[in-house]
């Protein structure tokens, strides 16, 4: 049961970077990936952008809610794993926002 919390937190920490390098890819390409979150730091969007990833871990739990019908205790610790790294993701948005 572990290595299912394990799964929902990595999956609940890259899901929201692919948000952010798609961002960077369709966008900021002609940047390199430092000069795209310098700038984005330094302009005040970083929080935003990474709030915007966040959103998908949303998706993310709630598609293993859904599951959690079917395959009970393999979801209910994914999910868990998915709500550990979301907050871990608030945080990070939080002092971004306020204390950098």
């Amino acid at each position: 049961m572990k290595k299912n919390i394990a799964i929902g937190i990595l999956s609940g920490i890259f899901a929201p970077m692919i948000i952010v390098m798609l961002i960077y890819i369709f966008k900021y390409s002609e940047y390199t990936l430092y000069d795209y979150l310098e700038t984005s730091y330094h302009t005040g969007t970083l929080e935003k952008i990474f709030s915007l990833g966040a959103v998908l871990n949303l998706g993310l739990f709630v598609l293993c809610m859904n599951y959690l019908r079917i395959r009970k205790p393999i979801a209910e610790y994914w999910a868990r794993g998915i709500f550990f790294a979301t907050l871990a993701w608030g945080i990070a948005i939080v002092y971004l926002k306020f204390f950098v």
